[in-house]
């Protein structure tokens, strides 16, 4: 596989507090970019975690498990995770390996500030 399959670009929102940590992720998360999706997302827990994965072009099974092992670390710490802005491609991976119940998706990263908001916590 070329360098460009295996791209992966992972910002942390400026706008991030922490209490709050809104990460923007896109290209491909797989196999061969897991870990850097899975070593940059621990680095810091905040009680709520917005990932805004508009830009994700791809997904497999390694990407799938790496967003588990991320919800289930963020609630046993009582935190909480916010998926927003998946594909159509990118959920139907999540419903295929029964998960997708698992998270809290929402369309877009407005609608996902907005639900943080309302559950008491600042989005900007």
């Amino acid at each position: 596989m070329d360098s460009e399959n295996k791209w992966l670009s992972i910002e942390f929102d400026p706008r991030s507090t922490p209490e709050l940590r809104i990460v923007h992720v896109s290209g491909r998360l797989s196999l061969e970019t897991v870990r850097e999706f899975v070593e940059a997302m621990h680095a810091q827990a905040c009680p709520v975690n917005i990932v805004e994965m508009s830009g994700v072009s791809f997904m497999d099974s390694a990407g799938v498990g790496a967003l588990v092992q991320l919800v289930v670390r963020l609630h046993r710490r009582h935190h909480r995770l916010e998926l927003a802005g998946i594909s159509e491609r990118v959920r139907a991976v999540l419903d295929v390996a029964h998960v997708s119940k698992l998270f809290s998706i929402h369309a877009t990263l407005a609608e996902a500030e907005a639900h943080v908001k309302a559950q008491g916590h600042s989005a900007s």
